[in-house]
């Protein structure tokens, strides 16, 4: 127990001064772990994240563009998926190339725009339009959240034990 914990710690403390010495590129999509999840959003050249948050008025949630600070909410890392334009396969973290063989990968100028447009919605939705969904259609053009699809496979585990009663209805 004591190990496992101590060979986390000393691979955060690595993330943390990877992060710290990584350029984050107009058009990146970037994240941050939280608690229990990862926040995923797509950096500007001014130094802004287009991502879901909190709406300046209400409770709702809603695509914004905010400082790097308020995206990264407290935390001192942060990662960025390397989807390379003109090797998209190659240097994309494993979880994404089957997305990567379904669609082109945007160029950094139209990753941008595409999450431009939809600054000011208001459709967030845990399961089907999160803030990794976003992302990856902003840079693939296909809505998808690995998070989402990992939990989903533990479902039935988690129902057959007894632990949890999730309804679905299509």
């Amino acid at each position: 127990m004591f190990l496992s914990r101590f060979i986390k710690y000393l691979h955060n403390k690595y993330l943390e001064k990877k992060s710290k010495s990584r350029v984050i590129k107009h058009g990146d999509v970037i994240g941050t772990s939280r608690i229990i999840y990862d926040h995923y959003g797509v950096y500007t050249k001014d130094g802004q994240v287009i991502h879901y948050t909190m709406a300046e008025e209400g409770w709702k949630l809603e695509i914004r563009k905010t400082g790097i600070d308020a995206f990264l909410h407290g935390s001192t890392t942060f990662f960025i998926l390397d989807f390379d334009y003109e090797k998209p396969l190659k240097s994309a973290p494993v979880k994404y190339r089957d997305v990567l063989r379904k669609m082109k990968v945007f160029s950094p100028e139209e990753t941008v725009k595409r999450a431009e447009s939809r600054i000011g919605e208001k459709e967030y939705n845990l399961i089907s339009n999160n803030c990794e969904h976003f992302a990856i259609w902003c840079k693939t053009g296909i809505s998808e959240s690995h998070q989402v699809e990992t939990f989903l496979k533990f479902v039935p585990k988690i129902k057959k034990r007894g632990v949890l009663e999730l309804q679905t209805t299509i």
